[in-house]
């Protein structure tokens, strides 16, 4: 499904209509840095998307990352319309059913976020990609005194691409997961070579396999701590048909605490 509010309220039935006087509702499918200006690829649902207007933006709450929804109210400053290679520039606003670039955008709006004009329950659904992401490449920069830049570039590069997971594990040990090496190397392309570029290191990609168990293990396992003075015990058994389908449906958050 493409909207999560209720199918007989007003936005859902504008949408599926493409009414262009109906409630605004808009999708941000990726966004991209270009000479330091952020701009965004966005299509609209439902309504029109004004420019020099303030919109409502709704973020994402995806399994693999931790934001939670919040509502921005930034302004959009420029509207072109995409064709092809070249863009055309709006004026006033974009009609439903369009594909347009907003121009020099804030940083609350994201990858997979929602744009409206007025506070109400209900956004587009983030999207599910086919391919996973399974490649793992290590980063990290040749200066030491360049890595809180790296970590800030790499944190906005996952925000903007929907694809691309960033691990942060020990200090300066950085993993970026893609679904291909090519895909890294383009999305990487923004810290080696445009605005504000960083000499990094990458390491040889790989990709991790994990073993797995088909039934309950008899035997209890157990581990010392360093000191010696103490000591964990377990056992190993499947998690059971249902808890692996509500992962893979999002229904059951994998980073959930509870």
């Amino acid at each position: 499904y493409l909207y999560d509010g209720k199918l007989d309220d007003p936005t859902a039935k504008a949408m599926a209509l493409c009414n262009p006087e109906g409630p605004l509702i808009a999708y941000v499918s990726k966004v991209f840095n270009t000479l330091g200006s952020r701009h965004a690829l966005c299509r609209v649902f439902s309504g029109s998307l004004p420019c020099e207007k303030k919109i409502i933006v709704l973020k994402k709450n995806p399994i693999h990352h931790s934001y939670d929804d919040l509502t921005f109210r930034p302004t959009i400053k420029a509207l072109n319309l995409a064709l092809g290679r070249q863009k055309k520039a709006l004026a006033l606003f974009i009609m439903c059913g369009n594909i347009c670039m907003l121009e020099d955008v804030d940083e609350c709006i994201e990858s997979g976020c929602t744009l409206k004009l007025v506070s109400s329950p209900g956004k587009i659904v983030s999207m599910n990609f086919i391919h996973p992401a399974i490649i793992d490449i290590g980063i990290a920069p040749k200066s030491p005194k360049d890595l809180p830049k790296l970590e800030k570039k790499l944190q906005t590069l996952e925000r903007n691409n929907a694809q691309i997971y960033v691990v942060f594990e020990d200090p300066g040990s950085m993993i970026v997961r893609g679904c291909s090496k090519a895909y890294i190397d383009e999305c990487l392309f923004d810290i080696t070579e445009e605005y504000d570029p960083i000499q990094i290191t990458l390491s040889s990609p790989y990709i991790v396999h994990k073993e797995t168990i088909q039934e309950k293990i008899s035997q209890v396992c157990f581990a010392k701590s360093p000191n010696k003075q103490n000591r964990i015990f377990m056992t190993t058994e499947p998690l059971g048909v249902a808890f692996c389908e509500g992962v893979e449906s999002g229904v059951i958050e994998v980073s959930s605490s509870s």
